[in-house]
């Protein structure tokens, strides 16, 4: 049966990131752990400096930009992995 047999965690986008806080608490529950698409950026520090929200709020973002479909696809491919043919 599958009784022992430990399961695999697959984790997208923002899921990633609860996925890896599962396979930090529970790692040896996890036969493997894969992270895609993951949004973790390194220069971000947690808690932030000043609140998103309220007086004292850090200033406004950038305007969202629309993404394309050649966009995205550069998120999540390596050049030469996709034959166009």
């Amino acid at each position: 049966g599958d009784q022992g047999r430990r399961p695999a965690l697959l984790g997208w986008s923002q899921g990633a990131l609860v996925a890896q806080l599962y396979a930090q608490r529970h790692g040896p529950a996890l036969s493997d752990l894969v992270l895609f698409g993951s949004i973790y950026d390194p220069k971000v520090v947690y808690p932030r400096e000043r609140p998103l929200f309220g007086p004292d709020a850090a200033p406004a973002p950038a305007p969202e930009v629309a993404n394309t479909v050649a966009a995205s696809l550069e998120d999540f491919t390596i050049p030469g992995t996709i034959n166009e043919a």
